[in-house]
């Protein structure tokens, strides 16, 4: 059975949505910040698609290898397609960035994730959940190492212009 995720996390008066975008589509720099990543290499790219080789794991219980299919339109979306996985049947996560105004992005994170083994699902669902609010914690994280010295970070004012 596929397991659905969906976060909405509506960011005020950090970051634009071409920045946010900018910290998902650059994945060769995934293994230096994303928890459980241990290595992240991007095979092919063109302007709107990259192919990836990742590695995740979970040492020293589940180490995984496979490739990403990465579909971009920047600034508005991510899709990311997993293949050759011998653990994973079904792997899609989808990034989606919508500018509410100058101070406030919404961005919507979904994974859609199925197990080949019942063992593995029932593992992996135990704290999959938390895995994945740790993973958009860590992108958001990333950005704020990145685009610190930015206007927008430092703005607090709270009025919809």
């Amino acid at each position: 059975m596929i397991k659905v995720i969906v976060m909405n996390l509506p960011i005020k008066g950090l970051f634009t949505k071409t920045q946010i975008y900018n910290v998902v589509a650059n994945v060769d720099d995934y293994d230096q910040f994303l928890p459980n990543c241990l290595e992240s290499t991007v095979r092919s790219r063109s302007d709107n698609r990259m192919e990836a080789e990742l590695v995740v794991g979970f040492p020293p219980l589940i180490t995984e290898k496979y490739t990403s299919i990465i579909y971009l339109d920047k600034p508005n979306h991510v899709l990311v397609k997993g293949i050759d996985s011998t653990i994973l049947k079904h792997l899609e996560s989808e990034w989606k960035f919508e500018e509410l105004n100058k101070k406030r992005t919404l961005v919507t994170f979904n994974v859609k994730f199925e197990f080949h083994s019942t063992i593995h699902s029932r593992f992996m669902s135990m704290f999959f959940d938390d895995f994945t609010k740790k993973t958009m914690k860590a992108f958001l994280d990333r950005a704020y190492i990145i685009y610190s010295a930015d206007p927008l970070y430092f703005d607090t004012n709270d009025d919809k212009s």
